[in-house]
């Protein structure tokens, strides 16, 4: 069942025409940051989001039975913002509406929006992850499926805890990400190419 969510207030018009220009704004980094990486886009990775950071170490633990190899990991401050770019490819008034009532849910129950980007070792890794990806989110991290009430408008959202890009957007997405994480000392950053 899903929980409910009530975002009663009327969104003024200023505030998604601003969306609407930062989302435009952050969509054409995204690809010029494809753009600037090179070859080092394209690398393999996943997103521990705040929701699946509480289960990280069960995650760590599926990804290595699966025989997935993590080579780095790093933070991500601002997670509502950065899915945006991928998961909105145009920017109509839908799709934009349905960004910005993702972006304050992420926000509204979590409020720290910390999550995490884990770089895998290879392609070969990425496939096997991407074979069981459903089964790790309902095993080890589940989703949460909200019914969302927003401007007259009544649908189901559903955060995951885990996102894995689909391959063909890997050199966009790759290069989104990489731009804008944070490592610690100790890791060591994508290199430039990757193991099929």
């Amino acid at each position: 069942m899903d929980d409910l969510l009530r975002m009663d207030a009327r969104v003024p018009a200023r505030v998604l025409a601003r969306f609407r220009r930062r989302v435009a704004n952050d969509l054409t980094r995204a690809r010029a940051s494809v753009d600037r990486a090179g070859a080092a886009s394209g690398a393999p990775f996943l997103i521990v989001t705040p929701l699946g950071l509480p289960h990280a170490g069960a995650l760590a633990g599926g990804l290595a039975a699966a025989e997935v190899g993590v080579r780095a990991r790093g933070t991500l401050a601002d997670w509502p913002r950065l899915c945006t770019p991928l998961y909105v490819r145009e920017c109509d008034a839908v799709r934009l509406f349905k960004a910005w009532v993702f972006e304050a849910l992420w926000r509204k129950l979590f409020p720290r929006s910390r999550a995490e980007v884990w770089w895998l070792d290879g392609m070969a890794g990425f496939r096997r992850l991407a074979g069981f990806k459903r089964r790790l989110r309902e095993g080890l991290a589940p989703s949460r499926s909200l019914r969302v009430v927003a401007h007259g408008q009544d649908f189901h959202a559903r955060l995951h805890a885990l996102h894995l890009p689909d391959e063909a957007d890997l050199p966009r997405d790759a290069a989104w990400i990489a731009a804008h994480e944070r490592r610690p000392a100790t890791s060591r950053p994508p290199r430039a190419g990757v193991r099929a």
